[in-house]
């Protein structure tokens, strides 16, 4: 594997992460609010 596939890699892994850390933060604000 090269560098900038390892780099995307982290880079995917990173991102999907800060996604499902913003989706739990909205899905919370959701159950808040009813």
């Amino acid at each position: 594997i090269c560098d900038s596939e390892l780099g995307a890699l982290a880079y995917t892994r990173i991102y999907s992460g800060e996604l499902k850390k913003n989706n739990s933060i909205f899905n919370s604000s959701e159950e808040y609010r009813k």
